[in-house]
C-alpha cells in the first residue's frame, strides 16, 4: 500500500516555532515524508508517553555541528482513507555528545 504523510497546520507551526538547524529541518521533513511512509506498522509504536496513541521517534544528528543530537517523537493518526498518514503534533530533546546541553 501507498502512503503519504500530511502535516497538520499546528503540526508545521510548531516544528517552525523550534527554530531548528537547517540541517537538522531538512532531516525531520525527509524522515516524516520518507521514512515513515515506507512502511508506518513498523515505524511507529503505541505509547502513553509523551502523546497517548501512535508515535513515530527518531534521532537526528546536527550535520553543521556533530557535538549536537536530537531525538523527536510526533503523534501520527490515519485518516479515514487509510493511506494517509496525519503528523497531529510533536516534541523534541536536543542533547550534547558526552554530556547535557
Amino acid at each position: 500500500m501507498s502512503y503519504r504523510v500530511r502535516l497538520r497546520r499546528e503540526a508545521r507551526r510548531q516544528v517552525a516555532g523550534w527554530h531548528l538547524p537547517d540541517g537538522v529541518l531538512v532531516d525531520v521533513y525527509t524522515r516524516l515524508q520518507d521514512d515513515l511512509v515506507a512502511n508506518p506498522a513498523e515505524r511507529m509504536v503505541r505509547s502513553t508517553v509523551p502523546f497517548d496513541g501512535m508515535t513515530y521517534t527518531f534521532p537526528v544528528i546536527d550535520r553543521s555541528n556533530r557535538f549536537y543530537g536530537y531525538s523527536f517523537t510526533f503523534l501520527i493518526r490515519y485518516s479515514t482513507d487509510e493511506e494517509t498518514l496525519w503528523v497531529v503534533r510533536g516534541v523534541y530533546d536536543r542533547w550534547q555528545m558526552g554530556g547535557p546541553s
